[in-house]
């Protein structure tokens, strides 16, 4: 996969419609940087990555894109893994509640 990486600092607003609780709590502005990641030449018949990133980490050089975009895969990955387990495998929220499997202490203290 090649990838077209570009940064940007950005700054953030608060709404205009913000509630008068969320005028005194809000700042009225956020600085975020923009990460956009965009895959060139995909294969034929895929759609190319583009992912938009925003992040409070700074991001002044490649070596910070990168590790930007190496933190997104990783924790796309980790969501892929959760939300297939918990849908397509285990489905442990779909078990009767006596049917769910409650962790023993360590120890040999056995007792539910």
């Amino acid at each position: 996969m090649t990838l077209t990486l570009r940064f940007s600092r950005v700054t953030l607003m608060r709404p205009k419609t913000a509630s008068r609780q969320d005028r005194e709590t809000l700042p009225e502005v956020v600085p975020v940087w923009l990460v956009d990641a965009r895959e060139i030449e995909a294969p034929a018949g895929v759609e190319p990555t583009h992912w938009r990133l925003l992040t409070t980490d700074q991001v002044s050089d490649p070596a910070d894109v990168c590790r930007m975009v190496g933190v997104y895969r990783r924790h796309r990955a980790i969501e892929q893994l959760f939300r297939t387990t918990k849908k397509k495998g285990f489905d442990v929220e779909g078990l009767p509640p006596e049917k769910r499997h409650r962790p023993r202490r360590a120890g040999g203290d056995h007792s539910p």
